[in-house]
């Protein structure tokens, strides 16, 4: 069983020595109740290495893996299962930004246009497959067991419908742990979005694919001696 905890990526990690908000306060309660209840195996998460940098950056102090901290206090095995940077590039992964980018590259004037909530979409649509195909190879070894898995709140509806295709069972333990009322509404835009215009969405990639003659390049390349083949393309599917 897979029980999943949607948060706001903001409580995954916390400076050195530094003290936690409330959010990550009720973050930390949620995750010591499951663990306490449901006796995983694992504690996973989105979330990696390059995140942990980000957040760094971002905070301008070292931080450390909440999820870690609180999961080695329980004994309890901590996994990393977000790709770094070079191999989400490397699938293809193009971000909002990347999406917005081939949008502009078309000629369009459709009503149903919407510059915001199209690479959004697209996001969603296009390449939140990818990084979920890849959870799921990085959890293949436990899937039969116990296992916590930690995700950004939107994840908990596309991972969910992506475990139950594939015949795993699944529980919601909690959700938008620590998403202020500005990104809850934007996710809830986004979905209504994709609701009602998911064949349009579906047109403007076919387009942005004869765009590239068929093949999207990825929005970052990195030395392929430092980053190595890329594990899978567009079209991988998880088995």
């Amino acid at each position: 069983m897979i029980y999943l905890i949607g948060v706001e990526h903001r409580v995954q990690s916390i400076p050195v020595g530094g003290e936690e908000t409330a959010d990550q306060n009720k973050y930390r309660l949620c995750l010591e109740q499951a663990i306490q209840q449901y006796q995983p195996t694992v504690v996973a998460e989105e979330y990696s290495e390059d995140a942990l940098k980000r957040s760094e950056l971002l905070g301008n102090r070292p931080q450390e893996f909440f999820t870690r901290k609180i999961t080695t206090a329980r004994n309890v095995k901590h996994v990393l299962c977000d790709p770094d940077l070079k191999t989400k590039y490397s699938m293809g992964y193009q971000e909002r930004t990347g999406w917005a980018m081939q949008i502009s590259r078309l000629s369009m004037r459709d009503s149903r246009l919407d510059r915001r909530l199209l690479p959004a979409a697209l996001e969603v649509l296009k390449d939140f497959p990818l990084r979920e195909k890849y959870w799921l190879r990085q959890l293949k070894d436990v899937l039969g067991q116990e296992v916590v898995f930690v995700c950004g709140d939107y994840h908990v509806d596309t991972f969910g419908v992506r475990l139950k295709d594939n015949g795993i069972p699944f529980q919601v333990v909690e959700r938008q742990i620590g998403m202020p009322a500005e990104l809850i509404e934007e996710s809830e835009q986004i979905k209504a979005y994709i609701e009602r215009n998911s064949e349009y969405v579906e047109h403007v990639f076919q387009e942005i694919l004869k765009l590239n003659s068929g093949k999207i390049r990825p929005l970052f390349t990195f030395d392929e001696e430092e980053s190595g083949p890329a594990p899978s393309d567009r079209e991988t599917n998880f088995s």
